[in-house]
């Protein structure tokens, strides 16, 4: 019997629930391929969280799966002096929230048969970094790989099906591999093939000036989030055509100014939350109805505030 591992019966063998073994010393931590004569082949949701000692853990071949966690509350969330995890060859799933905010992580290869790469999954991993994802990666879900700062470049596979908005808010240049027939990138800009949605724009970008691509409806969630964080970017125009600006679309993108185009017909919740220093919207159009309800100052394109009082006053004259 093993009492550093606490299990529970699933199919084909047992997943690590809770990990009730001593920490102290170097930190590190080997689970076993079988516990109680049961191959491990899952790790439960929080099994590891919040393990504030663990630096480095070796999961054994055979283990398929990392299940999902919940609010930050992921298999290894939240082990901030967490280094390096070997993950196994047979690994498929990495789950919500699996290595959220595992500050120090940045040793880890994704395996060749991984297919998700769950919500948050290595979102706040400050120290993480990757070339490439694997041939595998099928779907990557909302938030991933947000916020992991020291990811300058990712070269995302041609097999990849979905992937969320804010899979990369924060982060730096995306590739991706040309016979990928749902996504393509541009300058290290991510969109969908056919470039209507413009999903990810990279915050160490060489642009001072960006002008989105004349094909693009949709400027999607997050999309230009903490974009001139650590770049020169200043400027970005919108062309007409643009039908939609996601939620927290330029959050945090300090441009000097930002025109909306009539042609917008949505705009999500705090899409220039501490964003543009002004906000440009046309008369009579639903940016500037969107602006009179959600923001404390912007401009009408055309509408001088002086041509009022001067009407007023010759009224009053009449």
């Amino acid at each position: 019997m093993n009492n550093s591992f606490c299990v529970k019966d699933v199919d084909g063998g047992v997943a690590i629930v809770k990990y009730q073994g001593s920490l102290a010393g170097d930190g590190d931590v080997v689970i076993p391929s079988q516990i109680d004569g049961k191959n491990v082949v899952a790790i439960a949701g929080n099994a590891f969280n919040r393990s504030d000692q663990l630096k480095s853990v070796v999961i054994p071949d055979g283990v398929k799966t990392i299940e999902d966690g919940n609010d930050l509350e992921g298999a290894f969330g939240q082990c901030r002096y967490l280094e390096r995890v070997v993950l196994p060859s047979t690994l498929e799933v990495i789950g919500d929230q699996a290595f959220s905010d595992c500050a120090s992580l940045k040793d880890v290869v994704i395996p060749e048969r991984v297919r998700r790469i769950g919500k948050y999954a290595f979102a706040w991993c400050a120290s993480f970094t990757a070339d490439a994802l694997p041939e595998s990666v099928r779907e990557i879900e909302e938030g991933a790989f947000s916020y992991c700062n020291a990811l300058s470049r990712l070269v995302l596979p041609k097999g990849i099906v979905e992937i969320a908005q804010s899979a990369f808010d924060n982060c730096g240049l995306i590739e991706v591999d040309p016979n990928n027939e749902n996504y393509c990138s541009e300058d290290g800009v991510l969109f969908n093939k056919s470039k209507t949605r413009l999903l990810h724009f990279p915050v160490n970008s060489a642009f001072d000036e960006y002008i989105v691509p004349s094909t693009v409806e949709e400027i999607c969630e997050g999309a230009f989030s903490d974009a001139s964080t650590s770049s020169n970017l200043r400027s970005v125009v919108i062309p007409e055509g643009v039908k939609i600006i996601g939620m927290n679309a330029f959050f945090m993108c300090w441009l000097k100014k930002l025109v909306i185009p009539k042609s917008v017909e949505e705009i999500g919740d705090e899409a220039f939350e501490e964003g543009p220093e002004t906000v440009y919207v046309y008369p009579d159009s639903y940016a500037e109805e969107w602006a009179n309800n959600n923001l404390a100052d912007f401009v009408v394109i055309g509408y001088d505030p002086d041509e009022d009082e001067d009407e007023d006053e010759e009224e009053e004259e009449e």
